[in-house]
């Protein structure tokens, strides 16, 4: 008969323990494979609440509130944005945004178009409308609703709302501040206005995946694009490029060396900001070695780079911080450095 301490002590060593248990599993950053796999659709308040002209309203009720409504593809990060004058939150409304999202636009650098196989939005009233649903289900679209905080155990639920709510900021912040100069007195003159900026926002690099956008609203940009793509052309131009340029022995050895696109672009960006103070041109490899870390490719700085930190790895398998700081600078006892070793290699981390 095992004694109580003896089975505690076991679960412990095999992170079978309340604190352990009671972990929220990691995050997995979900993209869409494919253009129109899949769209994110939300609505805000506009900060202009209402236009002068109103297209329609009811009596008795005042003037409608001026809603912004979005659409974001999952794969491309391209966004399409349309003003509605509603009271609450109108699925005529949504169902007429939809239809002009789905719609080819008037403007060729806005090429999102066609059916999405899924719409991902909230539990709001447009998402239990049965009018909504049933239009949806007409046009062989699943409707995907966001599940509430809470409702899947440990697993935080609010993470994937950042796609559809951050063009909201970027409008709320760089394009509605003009409206203190100038107001629009109609929708369709807000909506033109929005459709300008968003040619605009979707042209900025606010990505950092090769499928994103790129497209600068140049002829040869927009005689590149493919009407049903939701992404832009690859090889059109880009809006601005550096002045300096790598030769090639630093390119060689940047490729060799860095792995992510983000590595890459924060190499560059270093790069670039050395070789403007010592008026290097062009930048060599010398430039490049100076900026970048020694110890790029380090055990500590590949888990640092994937979410594992010293504090992360402690909890991660039950020890002491101290002791996994001994471990990553090569410092701990060889028995315990192949102990931690294989818990590492067990738990699918790059090591």
């Amino acid at each position: 008969m095992l004694a109580r301490s003896t089975v505690n002590r076991s679960l412990k060593l095999w992170g079978v323990d309340h604190r352990t248990l009671r972990r929220e599993p990691p995050a997995v950053r979900f993209q869409a494979g494919r253009s129109n796999d899949c769209w994110h659709f939300d609505l805000r308040p506009s900060d202009l609440k209402h236009v002068k002209r109103p297209a329609w309203f009811e009596a008795g009720r005042g003037h409608p509130l001026l809603m912004l409504y979005s659409v974001v593809d999952d794969r491309s990060g391209m966004a399409y944005q349309e003003y509605h004058g509603v009271y609450g939150e109108d699925v005529e409304a949504a169902l007429r945004f939809l239809f002009n999202a789905m719609a080819p636009k008037s403007v060729e650098e806005l090429p999102l178009q066609g059916r999405p196989r899924i719409i991902y939005m909230d539990n709001g009233p447009i998402a239990r409308s049965l009018v909504f649903n049933k239009v949806m289900d007409y046009l062989g679209i699943e409707v995907r609703r966001h599940m509430p905080r809470g409702s899947d155990g440990r697993r935080t639920t609010a993470r994937s709302k950042g796609k559809v709510e951050r063009p909201f900021r970027t409008v709320k912040e760089m394009h509605e501040p003009l409206y203190h100069l100038h107001e629009p007195e109609t929708e369709d003159e807000a909506n033109d206005w929005l459709l300008r900026f968003l040619v605009h926002y979707n042209g900025m690099q606010h990505r950092s995946e090769p499928h994103a956008p790129r497209c600068s609203p140049s002829k040869a940009s927009r005689a590149k694009s493919a009407p049903t793509s939701t992404g832009c052309s690859r090889n059109a131009p880009r809006t601005t490029a550096p002045r300096s340029s790598p030769t090639r022995p630093s390119t060689a050895w940047r490729a060799g060396a860095l792995a992510t696109p983000l590595e890459i672009e924060q190499s560059l960006t270093l790069a670039f900001e050395a070789g403007y103070e010592v008026g290097a041109h062009p930048i060599t490899v010398e430039i490049i070695d100076n900026v970048l870390a020694a110890d790029l490719d380090a055990l500590e700085a590949t888990l640092t780079r994937n979410g594992y930190s010293a504090r992360a790895l402690a909890e991660l398998f039950n020890v002491r911080p101290a002791e996994v700081r001994a471990f990553l600078h090569g410092q701990l006892a060889p028995g315990r450095t192949q102990e931690l070793h294989a818990q590492l290699l067990a738990a699918g981390l790059p090591v």
